[in-house]
């Protein structure tokens, strides 16, 4: 499977709801925790915070914008608009470039 110490994964989530799995959580190396009502605003500041802080150097990177965090969705329970969510892609498409170096896929 390779180097375990090749792969750095940020996950921003909702504590409370995920990941319940504890294999799971010992595979994410930096923690982004929101609470429920969580804004677009707020989830792009700790989002670009956990980048900002890592010194992990990636060659690739690999984004998922995430599947709960629209508001509405009974299970997120964030506030975060599908506008939010293109700005906060149109953004993360750019920190990679400036902070790394590389692209974002």
């Amino acid at each position: 499977m390779g180097d375990p110490d090749c792969i750095y994964i940020i996950d921003a989530y909702n504590p409370y709801i995920y990941p319940n799995d504890k294999v799971a959580k010992k595979g994410i190396n930096r923690h982004v925790h929101v609470t429920p009502a969580t804004t677009g605003e707020e989830y792009l500041f700790e989002l670009e915070q956990a980048l900002n802080e890592t010194t992990f150097v990636p060659d690739v990177i690999f984004y998922n914008a995430g599947t709960d965090v629209l508001d509405g969705d009974r299970l997120g329970k964030l506030h975060i608009s599908e506008q939010d969510v293109i700005n906060q892609t149109q953004t993360l498409l750019l920190v990679p470039l400036q902070i790394f170096s590389t692209s974002l896929i």
